[in-house]
């Protein structure tokens, strides 16, 4: 079953409000549970990797 999610965005000019967005989303009432690549990513993790498995696990995709 899906678990999150998946928040996609621009860093040049969507990343503070993808940010907010989940923020938002994850302390809503009820609350949902976002992916989001800032947040989830670990520094010594490969971004490309972490992003390949997160979006076939999503329930949904948030284009932003």
């Amino acid at each position: 079953m899906p678990s999150h999610h998946f928040i996609c965005y621009s860093t040049i000019d969507a990343q503070d409000f993808a940010l907010r967005l989940s923020r938002g989303l994850e302390t809503g009432f009820p609350s949902v549970t976002t992916w989001l690549d800032k947040e989830q990513i670990k520094a010594s993790q490969r971004w490309d990797v972490e992003i390949e498995k997160a979006i076939p696990e999503c329930a949904t995709l948030l284009f932003v």
